[in-house]
């Protein structure tokens, strides 16, 4: 098939689209049945998750989206902090998918970075634009940033960008972020702001799981309303995004674990709430959700290896008590 450069830009000017829209109605963590659906163009049904890592439809010549999974025996890896390495789909840098990923590469189309996140039912972070900025077959592997800012990176309503009225102004957009004048620490810059969102969604996704998809402390199951709450914040040095560093929680009662309205005893595992909040009278939601958690007991995960780490625990109750 023909390389045609309009046919490219247009599919990924709609993808982008699409996936702007769908982050609008559903939050940032994909459906993975949502994206084996995908959206249609041009009378064409477009996929971007599906059970191959890299996909290419069947009317392009080069790979729209790439996908990690969490039981993939491809491990993708970050270098450093101002790129992400995906490998090759098996042993032979010749298969028709790595091809398609390297025409990508060669003709510097933007693609689709779907990472796969621990939760319930299967969801992914979806990242765009992103870039091959190189191809290294001796390690066959790919090299992915970011591309910073631009006009494709927000979201818009699906079908604005590829419009019959509107056709001859996605070319140059996505030709200007293919050529357009990109200084390397700008990508690097947000390539890195990347990798921290998706280093952040990652815990996120793995710390409601473990904690079934509840507040721990009142028990709450709508995810989006639920946080992934440090007890030691991540700038600390003893902070890193593990899960045993993390508790599900509300919004309501993240803002007060935060603040050390709340804390956890670490022994008991149970919830103490400041005495001056205890002894103070104001309407129900100072009542109920939080007076009524004081000697509470914190719902923890089933596995052992995911609750709360005793001595960060003790680290935010000494704060806890300083406050109080």
């Amino acid at each position: 098939m023909p390389f045609d450069l309009t046919l490219e830009v247009e599919c990924r000017a709609a993808a982008f689209a699409w996936l702007g829209q769908q982050v609008v109605e559903h939050g940032e963590l994909l459906p993975a049945g949502l994206l084996r659906r995908g959206f249609e163009f041009r009378g064409e049904s477009v996929a971007l998750a599906v059970q191959q890592g890299i996909h290419k439809p069947r009317f392009l010549t080069a790979a729209i989206s790439l996908r990690t999974a969490l039981d993939s025996p491809y491990h993708d890896a970050f270098d450093g902090e101002d790129a992400l390495l995906y490998r090759y789909r098996g042993q032979d840098p010749e298969s028709w998918d790595n091809r398609a990923a390297r025409a990508a590469a060669h003709h510097g189309l933007p693609l689709i970075y779907l990472h796969e996140l621990p939760a319930a039912d299967k969801r992914y972070l979806a990242l765009w634009p992103i870039f091959i900025v190189e191809d290294r077959p001796a390690d066959l592997t790919f090299r992915l940033q970011a591309q910073p800012d631009g006009v494709l990176s927000s979201p818009k309503p699906f079908g604005a960008a590829i419009g019959p009225g509107t056709r001859s102004q996605v070319l140059p957009e996505i030709l200007h972020l293919r050529d357009g004048p990109q200084a390397p620490i700008e990508r690097r810059y947000a390539t890195a702001l990347t990798l921290r969102r998706l280093h952040q969604a990652s815990f996120r996704a793995a710390v409601l799981s473990a904690y079934a998809e509840s507040c721990a402390m009142c028990r709450l199951r709508h995810p989006k309303l639920l946080d992934a709450a440090h007890i030691v914040p991540d700038a600390d040095p003893q902070g890193s995004p593990r899960i045993e560093n993390g508790i599900s929680l509300c919004r309501i009662h993240h803002g007060a674990f935060d603040i050390h309205y709340v804390s956890i005893e670490p022994r008991s595992l149970r919830i103490r709430v400041r005495g001056d909040l205890l002894r103070e009278h104001d309407g129900p939601m100072l009542r109920h959700g939080l007076q009524a958690l004081e000697g509470q007991p914190l719902v923890l995960p089933r596995r052992s290896e995911h609750r709360p780490a005793p001595e960060l625990l003790e680290r935010h109750f000494e704060r806890f008590n300083s406050a109080g």
